[in-house]
């Protein structure tokens, strides 16, 4: 029967005063939206540093390997890994920029099939009414 499912969770976090870190690791079982039962072993973290208080890095990553255990076809067990590194910086106390860099590798391991996706961005939010910084 493979509607059922397990979730396995670890995680360890550490909040210094130079660097912030999160670490996890998990081991899933549970159906695929194709209907086989698959495995799930993900390993991960992320560091945060404050440089001063108007700006900052964060850095997260995440590898998964993913195994089918009720095979509906060998090309579907999956390895990838993810990622980021982000910068943010304050102005004015009212406007926060952040520039983004994503990477994401994956291969279809039975295939040798691998490709990689990339984004970058740059984000603008205002902390509040932006009208405000003219008044």
């Amino acid at each position: 029967d493979s509607n059922w499912g397990r979730v396995t969770d670890l995680e360890l976090a550490g909040d210094g005063e130079i660097l912030k870190s999160r670490w996890f690791a998990s081991y899933d079982l549970a159906p695929s939206s194709g209907g086989n039962l698959v495995a799930r072993q993900s390993i991960g973290g992320s560091l945060y540093r404050p440089w001063s208080s108007t700006h900052s890095t964060a850095i997260n990553f995440q590898f998964w390997k993913q195994r089918s255990e009720v095979e509906i076809s060998a090309d579907e067990d999956l390895e990838s890994l993810q990622a980021t590194i982000s910068h943010e910086w304050r102005f004015f106390r009212k406007m926060n920029v952040v520039f983004r860099y994503s990477r994401i590798e994956r291969e279809l391991t039975q295939l040798g099939v691998a490709a990689h996706s990339d984004f970058a961005g740059l984000e603008i939010a205002w902390i509040e009414d932006p009208l405000s910084i003219l008044l």
